[in-house]
């Protein structure tokens, strides 16, 4: 009886724990969760599941917000990028990811202000993800521009972008959405105008 006791008290234990540990879901190779494991052991360096991952590109008057990646991630550590990205949790979905993103990086931007855009496997080496690339203007207001710059972000230029492409400066994400981005950027100043 008391063998029996201290088994339930360890299995009650271990499944408090184990509440408490983020999941983060891994894909198969048709974009469809296939099962869950720990964070620490999916952003694991010999890891070569497909994660889910969100970033968002904060733009204002036609002009893109990058920061140097920070060295909590473990690839491309110091590159510039997106102001924001984060993995998707186990049980939320996207747009969800965005949301909580945003709230957790700019609580006065009004979530209202994301846009989804694309979706794109990135393979490097020992670094797979399928990434949902969202949009975010800013407009004029003090604090959305102060919360994008408060973050490390500075607004870069197109042309200053396209000078520096392909010289290592920027994480491989950014140069492979950098056309994308630049297009859909433009489309949106042009309307606005008009």
């Amino acid at each position: 009886v008391v063998t029996i006791a201290f088994n339930q008290i360890g299995i009650c234990y271990f499944n408090r724990l184990m509440k408490q540990v983020p999941f983060l879901p891994f894909l198969n190779d048709k974009g469809e969760i296939a099962g869950k494991e720990p964070l620490t052991e999916a952003l694991a360096p010999h890891n070569n599941h497909v994660h889910p991952v969100v970033r968002i590109a904060a733009t204002t008057h036609g002009m893109l917000f990058l920061r140097p990646r920070p060295c909590t991630v473990f690839t491309q550590e110091g590159k510039n990028d997106l102001l924001m990205e984060r993995h998707v949790f186990y049980g939320e979905n996207i747009r969800q990811c965005a949301e909580r993103l945003l709230e957790s990086t700019c609580p006065c931007i009004p979530v209202e202000n994301l846009r989804y855009n694309m979706k794109y496997l990135h393979r490097q080496e020992g670094d797979r993800r399928l990434v949902f690339l969202f949009t975010l203007d800013l407009d004029d207001n003090d604090a959305a521009l102060s919360c994008a710059t408060s973050n490390g972000g500075k607004p870069w230029t197109f042309r200053q972008i396209q000078d520096n492409l392909k010289k290592g400066f920027f994480s491989s994400y950014l140069e492979y959405e950098y056309e994308y981005l630049k297009d859909i950027i433009y489309t949106r100043e042009k309307y606005k105008e008009s």
